[in-house]
C-alpha cells in the first residue's frame, strides 16, 4: 500500500508538469503567413528583419524574414524591447535586461555594459553618479561601479526640473561617457497650435574619462548648448549615438516664423580623437505638427526621416542624410512615395534603414482602437515590410506578415554583420 502511494506522489507531479506543457503549447499556438504583395524577396539582400512576439509568461517567438523566406522560433530567448534583436543581444540578455535606451550600451573585445546617470538627493546632500553594470565576456561575471561626477548645481536641477541623455564611448581601451543635460524648460506651441515642442532653460554637454579601478571620473569637455535668453531649444532626449571615437547628439531649435515658429534641428559631434566639438544643420522638412525623432546608423551614416499620410492611402517619406566620417549632408529631404496595401485607418512607420542602396522600411497597420495597443509594443496587426530602390525610388518588395495576438516588444532591421 505504501509502495502504491509512493508510486502515485512520485508520477503525480510529472504528470501535472506534462499536462501543463501541452496546454501552454496550444493556448500559445502561434501561426505566422508571409505573403509577398510585390515583387521578390531576393531584393531583401543580406538584409533580415526580426521582431519578437511574446504569448504569456513563459513563451516568446521569433520571425525573422529575409531573401530566402521566413523562418519562426516559437521557443525564442526574449530580449529587452529597449534593445536591438541579435545573436549578441540574446546570449547577452542577462547583463542587457536593464537597459533603458539601445545608446547606453558599450562593448568591447571582451566586455559589454551600460551606463546611466543618477541626479538626486544622497544621505546628507545633493549627488551625482554614474552607475556601471559590466560584464566579461570571458568568464560571463558581472560587476557594478558608481562613480561620482560633477555636473554643477544638483539643487538648481531639482528644482527647475531636467532630462538627460547619456551615450557611453570605448575609445582606446578606456572608457568614456558624453551626457547631455537639459535645465528647466517650458513649451513652445507652433504651426497654428498643430504642434508643440519643449525647449530648456539651459543646456550644457560634457564628456567624462572613467576609470574603473578606482571608481573616479575626470571631466575633459563641458561647454553650454542652450541658453534661453539667447535661443529656444534643447538636446534630443531620444536622438542621441556613438560612432566609433564620437559621440552624437541633436539640437532641436525653435525659430521664429512671423507670428509663428518653425523647427530647425542640428547633429552635434564630439570627437575623442580631436577633442573638438562641430556641428551639421539637418535640413529636414517642416511638416505641420510633426517633429523628428526617426532616425538610424548605418554604414557609417545618419539616416533621419519625417513621414506623412495622405488621403489616397499613402504614406510620403522625406528622408535626410548625413556622412559621419565627412560631417558632410549627402542627401536633403529626399521624397519618397509608399502606397500602402491596405485599407486599415492607421499606420505607423516603426523602422527606417539605408543600407547598400537600398531604403528599407517597417509599417504597422491596425485599425486603431485602443484594444490594439500596449505599454510594451503593438500588436494584434499587420507587419510589411518594405524595399525601396533609393535612387528610382520604386517598390522592389513589398511582403505582409499577419501577426498573431501576443506582444510585439519590438523589431529589428539588421545587415547580415550586424545580426
Amino acid at each position: 500500500m505504501k509502495n502504491k502511494i509512493s508510486k502515485i506522489i512520485l508520477v503525480l507531479p510529472i504528470a501535472i508538469l506534462i499536462v501543463m506543457a501541452i496546454y501552454l503549447g496550444i493556448s500559445t499556438k502561434v501561426d505566422y503567413n508571409l505573403v509577398d504583395i510585390s515583387g521578390d524577396k531576393k531584393e531583401l539582400g543580406n538584409v533580415s528583419v526580426l521582431f519578437q512576439e511574446r504569448h504569456g509568461a513563459y513563451k516568446t517567438s521569433e520571425v525573422k524574414v529575409s531573401k530566402d523566406g521566413m523562418d519562426v522560433d516559437k521557443f525564442s530567448k526574449e530580449v529587452s524591447g529597449r534593445v536591438e534583436i541579435n545573436n549578441f543581444t540574446k546570449d547577452n540578455r542577462d547583463i542587457l535586461d536593464g537597459v533603458y535606451n539601445q545608446n547606453e550600451i558599450y562593448k568591447s573585445d571582451d566586455s559589454v555594459g551600460y551606463i546611466s546617470l543618477y541626479i538626486g538627493h544622497g544621505e546628507n546632500n545633493y549627488k551625482s553618479e554614474i552607475y556601471i553594470d559590466e560584464k566579461n565576456l570571458e568568464n560571463n561575471k558581472t560587476k557594478n561601479y558608481k562613480i561620482p561626477i560633477e555636473i554643477g548645481d544638483i539643487k538648481e536641477y531639482e528644482e527647475y526640473g531636467y532630462d538627460i541623455s547619456v551615450v557611453p564611448i570605448k575609445y582606446n581601451d578606456d572608457l568614456y561617457v558624453a551626457i547631455g543635460i537639459n535645465k528647466g524648460g517650458e513649451i513652445i506651441v507652433y504651426n497654428n497650435g498643430e504642434g508643440e515642442n519643449s525647449i530648456s532653460k539651459e543646456s550644457f554637454m560634457s564628456v567624462y574619462k572613467l576609470n574603473l579601478e578606482d571608481e573616479t571620473s575626470e571631466i575633459i569637455f563641458n561647454e553650454q548648448i542652450v541658453d534661453r535668453n539667447n535661443e529656444l531649444a534643447r538636446i534630443s532626449n531620444i536622438m542621441c549615438f556613438s560612432n566609433d571615437n564620437s559621440a552624437y547628439f541633436v539640437k532641436e531649435i525653435c525659430e521664429k516664423d512671423g507670428v509663428n515658429y518653425k523647427l530647425k534641428y542640428e547633429l552635434l559631434r564630439y570627437n575623442l580623437e580631436n577633442k573638438k566639438l562641430s556641428k551639421v544643420e539637418i535640413p529636414v522638412k517642416n511638416i505641420e505638427g510633426e517633429h523628428l525623432n526617426q532616425y538610424s546608423v548605418a554604414q557609417n551614416r545618419v539616416t533621419f526621416t519625417k513621414e506623412r499620410f495622405t488621403s489616397n492611402n499613402e504614406m510620403e517619406i522625406y528622408k535626410t542624410t548625413v556622412d559621419l566620417d565627412s560631417e558632410k549632408v549627402i542627401e536633403s529631404n529626399e521624397k519618397y512615395i509608399i502606397k500602402l496595401e491596405d485599407s486599415r485607418s492607421t499606420f505607423i512607420l516603426n523602422q527606417v534603414k539605408s543600407i547598400d542602396g537600398k531604403l528599407y522600411l517597417i509599417i504597422h497597420s491596425t485599425n486603431g482602437q485602443e484594444d490594439e495597443y500596449s505599454s510594451r509594443g503593438i500588436f494584434n496587426s499587420d507587419v510589411y515590410t518594405y524595399v525601396i530602390d533609393e535612387k528610382s525610388k520604386d517598390t522592389l518588395y513589398c511582403g505582409k506578415i499577419k501577426e498573431g495576438k501576443g506582444n510585439v516588444s519590438h523589431i529589428s532591421i539588421l545587415s547580415e554583420d550586424e545580426l
